[in-house]
């Protein structure tokens, strides 16, 4: 995680820090909190008492009748169900940590404050440090800690893109590529108003005459076969999405998306198209009075999404470590009490 960790990026000023760090600690802030007035229920805010909703409460041990067990929880009703027990501190030690349904900035400032692990949410989850390791919380899939060892098996389920088909995808559409640097270098690096003027004109000409005595005869048009490579019902995409996409691509479609890359007077043509690919996902993601621009660069990096099939993503199955965790499509986790979740 390197710095997202540092105290700068945790807990933004919602709550101090750490808190409470043990059983004992969570046992005298339950006693010197004063319960709510005029409650039928026992309310203690953990944090500020205007937070009601955020609570210590205590309950006893279902193991052992005559011990407590002490819990930093969110209420939001009887009926509510974003109730969760964030932390939970047991006498022998152990403490449990919890997202419950959601896993939000919210929650890990919570877990940050009010448990001895460092927390913060990146690339999506909400990850803890303990021990010098990163555990990515799941919702609904609790973990169990003591001191600095977690009790539960778990396994991070990441995908990792396989950068020598990558870069061999790169290697030959390498002229287009190129041709965009140059382009790049030699401007503002923004795409301006007259090339994709320009580039419409030819679209619309290659799409008026296709299939009558052009290259790429086939039953798409230029701008139809740019378009397969899209989710159709989601024009704020993201490059997620457009692996997703895949399936729908027979081998011979990246075959001539490639084919096409390396026709020079497509080249203006393909960039407009994918210009307005990623216009029309900025005109959805980005809200701003400024005008709206698209770099060369974002027309590189979204080519080469499309270009990646299913070979060019590997799945590899981590313990937690000190490594970076970016993008992970799943954690797996089992108890001695439980088999894979």
């Amino acid at each position: 995680m390197g710095n997202v960790f540092q105290s700068s990026n945790c807990t933004q000023g919602t709550y101090h820090r750490h808190t409470i760090c043990s059983y004992e600690q969570a046992k005298n802030r339950w006693e010197s909190v004063k319960p709510i007035r005029g409650r039928v229920e026992d309310v203690r805010p953990v944090g500020n008492r205007r937070a009601t909703e955020y609570r210590i409460v205590r309950e006893t041990d279902p193991d052992f009748e005559e011990v407590d067990v002490f819990k930093i929880i969110y209420y939001g009703g009887s009926s509510s169900s974003y109730n969760t027990d964030y932390v939970t501190y047991y006498h022998d030690g152990r403490i449990i940590l919890d997202v419950g349904d959601y896993s939000s900035v919210g929650t890990s400032e919570v877990i940050d404050a009010f448990s001895p692990y460092t927390c913060a949410k990146r690339n999506g989850h909400v990850w803890v440090e303990v021990g010098g390791k990163y555990y990515p919380l799941i919702p609904n899939a609790p973990l169990t800690f003591i001191g600095n060892e977690c009790l539960n098996n778990v396994e991070i389920v990441q995908e990792v893109v396989d950068r020598k088909k990558t870069n061999s995808i790169r290697e030959q559409i390498k002229p287009f590529l190129d041709k965009l640097r140059i382009i790049d270098k030699v401007s503002n690096g923004y795409i301006s108003p007259k090339f994709i003027e320009k580039g419409n004109a030819i679209v619309e000409d290659y799409d008026k005459n296709y299939g009558e005595g052009h290259w790429h005869q086939s039953s798409y048009s230029l701008t139809e076969t740019i378009n397969r490579f899209f989710p159709s019902t989601h024009p704020n995409w993201s490059y997620q999405e457009l692996k997703k996409h895949i399936p729908d691509h027979p081998v011979y479609e990246f075959d001539r998306l490639k084919k096409m890359c390396c026709d020079e007077s497509l080249f203006t043509p393909i960039v407009t198209l994918i210009y307005n690919k990623v216009m029309t996902k900025k005109d959805y993601s980005v809200y701003s009075s400024d005008p709206i621009k698209v770099t060369f660069k974002e027309v590189d990096e979204t080519l080469i999404a499309m270009l990646m099939d299913k070979s060019c993503y590997t799945v590899k199955i981590h313990k937690p470590s000190e490594k970076v965790m970016t993008k992970v499509l799943d954690v797996r986790f089992k108890t001695e009490e439980s088999e894979d979740v």
